[in-house]
């Protein structure tokens, strides 16, 4: 069910709106903090397990998204990071360092590590449960 309410929400462009009470909402801008993150590797799992095509459909729009916004900055902080928003509408890490998610926000272990998670597994076809 959760999986299908994730394939449901999802935009056009392959991200989950920001809906969290702690961070701007807004269906433009990108949650990486509590959604995008865990949506992504969610949705493989729920393709390996249940083999519905539209999970592996949905998993691959996501990736596609999140390599499209991956930090290309110059600067080594965020260089190849995932900052905590991203703003569609501009194209620019958004929603402001007064709030979670600011364009100054990097969550190596809550953000980055699920999603390096996600694009490694569906490379090496591995996952979280043994095979």
């Amino acid at each position: 069910m959760a999986a299908d309410v994730l394939v449901s929400h999802q935009s056009t462009l392959g991200h989950y709106a920001a809906e969290h009470d702690e961070a701007p909402i807004a269906p433009h801008l990108a949650d990486l903090i509590y959604t995008q993150n865990w949506a992504t590797l969610g949705l493989y799992h729920a393709w390996k397990l249940f083999g519905d095509e539209r999970y592996r459909i949905s998993f691959q729009s996501s990736l596609d998204f999140l390599a499209r916004i991956q930090d290309r900055s110059p600067d080594p902080i965020f260089a190849g990071c995932w900052r905590g928003m991203y703003d569609t509408q501009s194209g620019q890490w958004g929603g402001g360092d007064q709030f979670e998610g600011g364009a100054r926000s990097i969550y190596s272990g809550w953000t980055n590590a699920p999603i390096a998670w996600s694009f490694l597994f569906d490379r090496f076809e591995q996952g979280l449960f043994a095979e």
